[in-house]
């Protein structure tokens, strides 16, 4: 092979090269993966800097590198509208109230509900005199939405202790009173949620250890939770069919979980019975479910307190069919007293739990 050959071979082979090369770096804005390692334009890290991504989070760090779907754009934000008078403490829930098919926003803040137009930002109607934890649903199936609102009204800051009276109030979409209830027995704040406890097509309205009838807000079962919760901490009661229904009597239909106890209900005749519990002294603070050892049932995840130094706290996994801790992590001091929220945080197909401390956000 003459030398002239061999230069132009050399050539070839180095453009070639160049070539690949050129075609192994990410283009962060032409929605292709051009390096073809599964993450595209500003997902991809190789993007981090580029001009095309400002403020774009994901990808800064290998583990949080995320595929869009279809080759779309990434996430991005804009600002549609702003409603001025609220603040980050506002406490919001979302649906379409009044059947236009257009969302509203229910905001709750300052002693006032506001009912904000979805699309425009509009205040479409307000009531004053009573904020708090909110749920919305079609109850009675009107086409229209109730609002369902659980506040704590201070009745007395001095002497100390305060003094707290819950009400429990069903709105309708247009704001006017249905009912109101003030025979709650703790003045522990609770999220109302609406559920069929005994799949009857009728739901009911649970508010911390309490199931209201949402038609006129009478009582149809009291149970006394202030034992396992810290005093004036809010309430995470939330219902699920956890326990099979040979478990127990009653365990047919959906069960209340309380952090470290789960009660069986029955709506008929107004009985529950404590179905699973943890045998310990601990107090509790807000739980999740998630399916933590992949066996297809849920398990319950909880924020509570844990032998050490001050207010020290922990992350408990425990399986309520076998009644014992399945798992447990330490985090520290003062830190830890957020809702545990199970999620892919990685998108690595495995799931994850994070808690939002004092400072700081743990991932396990």
């Amino acid at each position: 092979m003459s030398m002239k050959q061999m230069s132009l071979m050399g050539m070839t082979i180095a453009v070639l090269l160049i070539y690949k090369i050129c075609l192994s770096q990410e283009i962060c804005d032409n929605c292709i993966d051009d390096d073809n390692d599964g993450f595209i334009d500003c997902y991809d890290s190789d993007c981090n800097s580029n001009s095309s991504c400002p403020n774009f989070f994901i990808g800064s760090l290998e583990a949080t590198e995320l595929t869009p779907c279809n080759n779309e754009d990434p996430f991005l934000t804009d600002t549609l509208w702003t409603y001025s008078g609220l603040s980050a403490t506002s406490l919001l829930t979302v649906g379409d109230i009044d059947n236009d098919g257009i969302v509203e926003i229910v905001v709750s803040l300052s002693n006032t509900i506001y009912i904000i137009n979805g699309q425009t930002g509009t205040l479409e109607n307000s009531l004053s005199g009573i904020s708090g934890l909110i749920a919305i649903a079609d109850v009675d199936q009107d086409g229209t939405a109730e609002i369902f609102v659980q506040q704590r009204k201070t009745i007395s800051l001095l002497p100390p202790p305060a003094t707290f009276k819950i009400y429990v109030y069903r709105l309708e979409h247009d704001l006017s009173i249905s009912w109101i209830d003030s025979s709650y027995q703790t003045t522990n704040p609770a999220k109302p949620s609406i559920v069929d406890f005994d799949y009857n097509g009728t739901p009911e309205l649970l508010v911390g250890g309490t199931i209201y009838d949402v038609s006129n807000g009478s009582p149809l079962i009291n149970i006394n939770l202030e034992l396992d919760v810290y005093p004036n901490r809010q309430y995470f009661t939330f219902a699920y069919d956890i326990l099979p229904d040979n478990f127990c009597e009653h365990c047919e239909g959906h069960e209340i979980i309380n952090g470290k106890k789960v009660f069986a209900v029955d709506i008929s005749s107004g009985q529950t019975t404590l179905a699973s519990a943890l045998d310990d002294t601990m107090l509790w603070d807000k739980a999740s479910l998630g399916d933590y050892d992949n066996d297809g049932q849920a398990d319950i995840f909880m924020n509570a307190d844990a032998p050490g130094p001050g207010d020290s706290r922990a992350l408990y996994v425990w399986n309520p069919r076998l009644e014992k801790i399945i798992s447990s992590v330490y985090m520290n001091n003062n830190l830890g007293y957020h809702q545990p929220v199970v999620a892919d945080y990685n998108g690595n197909g495995e799931m994850e739990i994070g808690i939002q401390g004092r400072d700081t956000f743990f991932c396990f």
